[in-house]
């Protein structure tokens, strides 16, 4: 199950390729809103700008799906040898998708619709999964199911600024005025303040 909200729209994804818009001052989503995007379950769900919402799902796509005309304007695919996508989050057009097997792969969202696959960025071992990143000007953060939250700079080699080691397996981030919130298995959340 995936969950996006801005102002005037919600948008979500139960466990199948459909993505359901809700309009939360009228509280029910509506037949007309509902669109398949994908051909397998959506694992995560992004609003990337005010017209567009991307798409990560099981299948290992990723599409951008434009607000204005109700239809999917891109499609890009995960690099073979992947694992399936977990987490997502968008920050200046960049798409971060974290996978199952310890890697962030970057995505470009087009100016004309287009989704375009550029970066992959093993951050962890392959028998470790990303359950949240946080994107960041110049970098990300990523929490991973080995107990561990990186702070990362997608160079060549790869430049990790920290590395923070949990008690519990990572679930979830927010990373809002400088504060990380880190959720874990354990149902604890952790707050980091640099």
């Amino acid at each position: 199950m995936a969950i996006a909200c801005r102002w005037g729209l919600t948008a979500a994804a139960t466990f199948s390729p459909t993505l359901i818009l809700i309009d939360p001052r009228i509280r029910e989503p509506m037949n007309s809103s509902q669109f398949t995007v994908q051909d397998k379950a959506l694992a995560a769900i992004s609003f990337c700008d005010h017209n567009s919402i991307v798409t990560a799902a099981r299948d290992k796509k990723v599409t951008l799906f434009d607000l204005r005309m109700l239809a999917v304007s891109g499609v890009s695919v995960l690099p073979p040898g992947s694992g399936k996508p977990r987490c997502m989050a968008v920050r200046d057009h960049i798409t971060y998708v974290g996978d199952s097997k310890g890697t962030v792969h970057l995505f470009d969202l087009g100016t004309s619709g287009s989704v375009d696959y550029f970066q992959p960025v093993p951050v962890a071992a392959k028998s470790c999964q990303i359950a949240s990143v946080c994107p960041e000007v110049g970098g990300f953060i990523a929490g991973c199911t080995d107990k561990t939250v990186r702070v990362v700079i997608p160079t060549k080699p790869l430049y990790e600024l920290k590395v923070l080691h949990m008690d519990y397996e990572v679930t979830s981030m927010s990373y809002h005025n400088n504060i990380l919130a880190v959720g874990k298995v354990n149902g604890a959340v952790d707050i980091f303040k640099p």
